[in-house]
């Protein structure tokens, strides 16, 4: 009995393994490879350091010399992969927080030309500050994987040395003297030592009407420890208070000064003589006088053009404030009226994707369309900005014309001749109703999704051009689409247009708007056909397995919403049915772009405070999506269009910038066996409860784990010098994929079996 059993196992094991192998060679027949990432983009952070100011704009580290505060110079930029947060500089090296992919490395020995050298815990979200560095040794905050410290003695190539798991989520780290002082976000100031190479806590900070715990700020001049927090867990429009606690020996941690006023979410916060500046996002910065620490005060209110997001000081007299989109603001704080100083300009979201031939059109949120060019080591570049025309919100081409919608001019049209420098020739613009956000070109037809505020309301309209000759363009007809009357705020539109069917969805995060299919057959009076709720964002009409379909990207930043893949079967376009969908999450990830290629759909997903990624399912049986691979994009990806052109993949990201993606077909699970097997070892296997990795690299490795549906699966990993620990107790018994991506952007692939019933 027990040998039938015992055979039995191993034939299921047998045939599981090789249901797996299958799949993992048809996941294998296309790869994803991410390339590069161009466009600066809005201002997250700063930091100067002597005569150099160091920028986080979107993914890029820009660059200037500030030797002269009258005559700022730009040296140079290079991008990373996700927006940077953080910025801290030890010699010729300059650690970033990437928001959602772990520390970016740069090598700034030449600042005209830095070098992105990769990325430290790139599977961590870092902290809201920059790491405490004391010597050769950093200590840096990564969220709810607490602190890591790291040996720095070889800047580029930072070697852990230990750790400390947080309660809940590690926000901010500084040091003082021998002390730690660590910020948990509902757990409050965790005061540790370091010596032997440990961690070790000693004291515990609390106060009783904060619950949610930030930033804090080391004022080593006078002794004083500076905090904000909230009275909530989630804090909007939340009671936020400042508290200052004395750092001299006999009075340690003690409460010097309280002060709490009402206000949006703080970001920020720095001191100056006594002086707290606090960037409050929409709501400005504070300016807060602690002379009398029994009674302070706010003074002034720096208002914020665009969210103030970071706060510091340039030097002793000026302020930067990073004020998102509208650039690095520095405010003279020596002069009684707070007077704007300098401002350096940026970039804000990118949005929209145009291809002709190798080069590619963008949407740059309030500044312009840029260019730019897909070269032939398959990487992007930037060619160019055009900064007059701001107010673009879409793109699209034909022959050599561009057309782009604008929320102020209706539709504009560029002679792209010269690729490199668009020219303005005319402009599509009806009487009244210019509002043009969405743009689809089909043959010599030019549909634009348009709205504009109206009274309290938002109408949604259709407008229907037709372009055969360019030099005189007829507006053809009209459709109202629907109307929102709550909120206010432009929608997203979306659509897509085949043959004689168009496809709108309108929405935005705070009100499920609609989807409507129309016929357009009749170009004077299109019809509606049907009408049903959505969250979709690019949506792509299509055949999958001979049906016709209609492919939406669905998701929103709310919390508890779906997000992922629907598929919408149209054999009676009057009554749509849901045919299929795949979930990729319901944490606000807000997955918005989508683009589809033979049977093969590709959605981008990423919002503030999530993940982003690239994922590619096999759609070829529309009823049931199945996983074929995911890239890691990072966060603040809200924009999300994404447009397949040839072997590349483009993706307007929102903050990141611009990024591509090689799409390749040689890629063979066998192949990448066979190149790494030297440089990696996966054990035991099988596995009860515990794998372990040893990898060469692995503070540069992103780890995965999938299971025999292709289902991603997420686990604790511990990396410990060269070795991974994966913990996998919580999972069934059963037969997974481990899937590696190096250094060097190289998939590694090892099937393992999981026995957890012992």
């Amino acid at each position: 009995m027990l040998q039938n059993i015992c055979f039995c196992m191993k034939m299921k094991i047998l045939f599981l393994t090789l249901i797996f192998i299958s799949l993992s060679c048809h996941i294998a027949a296309q790869s994803i490879e991410y390339r590069n990432v161009v466009i600066s983009g809005p201002v997250f952070t700063f930091k100067a350091v002597g005569n150099t100011l160091y920028l986080g704009a979107g993914s890029a580290l820009e660059i200037f010399d500030i030797s002269n505060i009258d005559n700022i110079q730009y040296v140079g930029k290079q991008h990373s992969t996700d927006v940077v947060t953080s910025v801290a500089q030890k010699g010729n090296t300059v650690y970033a927080g990437n928001n959602g992919i772990g520390t970016a490395v740069f090598d700034v020995s030449h600042p005209a030309v830095p070098v992105f050298h990769g990325l430290l815990y790139d599977s961590l979200i870092p902290g809201h500050q920059p790491p405490a560095i004391d010597g050769n040794t950093g200590f840096f905050s990564y969220g709810s994987y607490g602190i890591k410290v790291l040996d720095l003695s070889n800047t580029l190539q930072p070697v852990e040395i230990c750790g400390w798991q947080t309660p809940d989520f590690m926000l901010s780290i500084g040091k003082k003297g021998d002390t730690i002082y660590a910020a948990d976000r509902n757990n409050g100031i965790f005061l540790l030592n370091y010596e032997n190479n440990q961690l070790t806590v000693f004291d515990t900070v609390k106060h009783p009407s904060i619950t949610s715990w930030h930033q804090f700020h080391i004022d080593t001049l006078n002794n004083y420890f500076w905090l904000y927090g909230y009275g909530s867990a989630v804090p909007y429009n939340d009671s936020l208070g400042i508290i200052v606690y004395d750092l001299n020996p006999l009075a340690f941690m003690n409460i010097v000064s309280t002060y709490k006023i009402l206000s949006r979410p703080a970001a920020s916060l720095t001191v100056k003589n006594d002086t707290a500046y606090l960037a409050c996002w929409e709501d400005g910065v504070r300016v807060v006088d602690f002379s009398n620490m029994l009674n302070p005060q706010q003074v002034a209110i720096i208002p914020s053009p665009k969210y103030s997001l970071w706060v510091d000081l340039i030097n002793d007299s000026i302020l930067g404030i990073a004020q998102y989109d509208y650039g690095l603001e520095m405010i003279n704080i020596n002069t009684h009226n707070l007077d704007t100083y300098h401002v350096i300009d940026t970039y804000g979201d990118v949005s929209g994707i145009a291809v002709s031939g190798n080069y590619v059109y963008t949407i740059v949120d309030g500044e312009g369309l840029a260019v730019c060019s897909i070269e032939p080591s398959d990487t992007l570049k930037e060619i160019t900005m055009l900064p007059q025309f701001p107010n673009l919100k879409d793109v699209a081409v034909k022959n050599n014309y561009l057309f782009a919608a604008s929320d102020a001019s209706g539709v504009l049209v560029f002679d792209i001749t010269n690729k490199e420098l668009p020219i303005l020739i005319d402009s599509l613009k009806k009487p009244n109703n210019n509002g043009a956000l969405s743009l689809q070109i089909s043959g010599n037809y030019l549909f634009a999704g348009e709205s504009y505020y109206f009274f309290l309301s938002r109408p949604v309209l259709l407008s229907l051009w037709d372009i055969s000759n360019i030099s005189d363009p007829v507006f053809i007809s009209e459709t109202n689409i629907t109307t929102q009357n709550f909120p206010y705020d432009r929608p997203l539109i979306f659509m897509s247009v085949r043959d004689s069917l168009l496809v709108m969805s309108c929405w935005n995060d705070a009100l499920e708007g609609s989807m409507h299919i129309l016929d357009v057959s009749n170009k004077s009076q299109p019809s509606i056909l049907a009408q049903l709720p959505s969250r979709a964002g690019q949506l792509e009409i299509t055949t999958l397995d001979q049906q016709p379909v209609i492919l939406c990207a669905w998701g929103t930043s709310s919390l508890a919403q779906f997000n992922g893949l629907k598929i919408f079967s149209l054999d009676d376009p009057s009554a749509p049915v849901l045919s299929g969908e795949y979930q990729t999450g319901i944490n606000g990830n807000r997955t918005i772009g989508l683009s589809v290629s033979d049977s093969y759909v590709y959605l981008a997903e990423g919002c503030l405070s999530a993940f982003g990624h690239i994922t590619v399912l096999d759609c070829s049986n529309p009823a049931q999506p199945l996983f074929h691979s995911r890239v890691k994009i990072g966060s603040n990806t809200n924009h999300s269009h994404l447009k397949i052109t040839g072997h590349y993949l483009l993706h307007s990201s929102g903050s990141p910038g611009l990024m591509l993606f090689k799409v390749s077909g040689s890629t063979h699970i066998a192949e990448s066996d066979k190149k790494t097997s030297a440089d990696i070892l996966i054990y035991p296997n099988p596995a009860s409860g515990k794998v372990f990795i040893e990898l060469d690299q692995p503070s540069c490795a992103v780890i995965d784990v999938f299971d025999i549906s292709g289902r991603q699966i997420h686990v604790n990993t511990m990396i410990t010098n060269h070795h991974v620990q994966l913990d996998l107790s919580l999972l069934e018994s059963g037969v997974y994929l481990i899937r590696i991506m190096t250094a060097n952007q190289e998939y590694i692939e090892r099937i393992f079996f999981l026995n957890n019933t012992e």
